[in-house]
């Protein structure tokens, strides 16, 4: 899987009419490409405009950049200022929702890190399912995604998507746990966190 999470500094009054645009546009666009696998955008507690797309792969990825930009030039050229801020890289560990539940506004959490290239250490069996257990019962449509930057690999990533009866204080629990298990050197006090009600979901995963 690989993971690209846009940061646009204007989620103001417009952030509705873009994500309108956006349900109505680009979402069938991305669903037209075999290695489209979830989008979300949401505006966050800061003020923030956020989209999140993954992909099968990284090559998946390129193969539809092109697109998507001359698209947003196009349709939202008139609502964004500025060029958003990338995080993007390969998904190190994730954890999908079994099914995903109809009607539901999902919430989503991004929680960025730093931690040290060789911290990665691979989660012992049973690690792994004591974290499987503690995400399966709440998980919502998007699961969990930990991911380093292509850009500055100290730089650590984590989204949660849950479904609307869960919250911010859920969601870090759920982040804080992927990356004590995952890595041995990686500081608990998140340098940035941006969370909120997703306002455009779309996913192939389940």
């Amino acid at each position: 899987m690989y993971i690209v999470v846009r940061l646009y500094s204007d989620g103001g009054p417009a952030f509705e009419e873009r994500a309108r645009r956006t349900r109505d546009g680009l979402v069938p666009l991305l669903r037209e490409h075999e290695g489209f696998r979830a989008y979300c955008a949401f505006r966050c507690d800061h003020g923030f405009a956020v989209s999140i797309v993954v992909f099968e792969s990284s090559q998946a990825a390129v193969a539809v950049h092109e697109r998507i930009r001359r698209w947003a030039i196009s349709n939202l050229g008139d609502l964004t200022t500025g060029s958003p801020e990338l995080l993007s890289g390969e998904v190190l560990y994730e954890e999908l929702a079994p099914e995903k539940q109809a009607g539901c506004s999902p919430y989503i959490l991004i929680a960025e890190y730093d931690a040290a290239p060789e911290a990665l250490v691979p989660l012992a069996p049973h690690e792994r399912e004591h974290l499987l257990r503690m995400l399966r019962p709440q998980t919502g449509p998007g699961g969990l995604y930990l991911f380093e930057t292509e850009a500055d690999p100290r730089r650590l990533v984590g989204v949660v998507v849950l479904d609307e009866r869960d919250g911010r204080a859920v969601a870090l629990q759920y982040v804080r746990e992927a990356v004590r298990l995952q890595f041995k050197e990686a500081s608990l006090n998140p340098r940035r966190l941006m969370a909120g009600r997703a306002l455009v979901a779309e996913s192939t995963l389940s």
